[in-house]
């Protein structure tokens, strides 16, 4: 009785967890053989930036915390015009 509601409470809250994790799969980079692109592989986006150099250091396992929390912001902001708003904090 009492032992098979939490199993099928358990087994309701795992098919939504998969299905919200393929939806995000998909969101992000769309569906393989479809004409449907996600936020990060759409062809009409523009090429990705060039991290901001910070003491002629390019890469983040040279740079500071600072320099890399930068570069994310900087990243964030492009995308995020990129997408006409769409993403969101």
């Amino acid at each position: 009785g009492a032992a098979r509601i939490g199993w099928a409470a358990e087994l309701n809250v795992a098919s939504a967890l998969t299905l919200n994790k393929f939806q995000n799969k998909s969101y992000f980079y769309g569906i393989a053989g479809l004409a449907n692109y996600g936020l990060l592989n759409d062809p009409s986006l523009s090429a990705p930036i060039t991290p901001d150099t910070v003491d002629g250091k390019l890469k983040w396992d040279d740079k500071d915390g600072q320099g890399v929390y930068d570069d994310v912001v900087k990243l964030f902001k492009q995308l995020v015009e990129q997408t006409n708003g769409h993403i969101e904090r």
